[in-house]
């Protein structure tokens, strides 16, 4: 997943408070991307994630996640989910 952003500071996870970004109602998130693999993979598969923008403003923050499992960015994902990532490139 990817967001644009310009909030006011940086978005602190902390798996205690069950604080969660809400993407669809966030004025802030300028853009939003997300790709979700639905099986396993044994061998490297590419990918890319298309960016929709909302608006025209200038990002302040840009926001990647790379979890095994749903929430996992959260620290709530399903245990024993893992991910492996090779040539990660962000190119805006």
């Amino acid at each position: 997943m990817v967001l644009l952003t310009d909030w006011d500071g940086r978005f602190t996870v902390d798996p205690g408070d069950n604080k969660f970004v809400d993407i669809d109602n966030d004025e802030n998130i300028i853009g939003y991307g997300k790709f979700t693999f639905d099986h396993t993979m044994d061998d490297y598969e590419k990918f890319t994630i298309d960016i929709d923008y909302r608006n025209d403003r200038t990002p302040r923050y840009v926001v990647i996640v790379a979890s095994s499992s749903t929430f996992g960015d959260y620290f709530t994902g399903g245990n024993g989910s893992t991910l492996y990532i090779d040539e990660f490139r962000f190119t805006y």
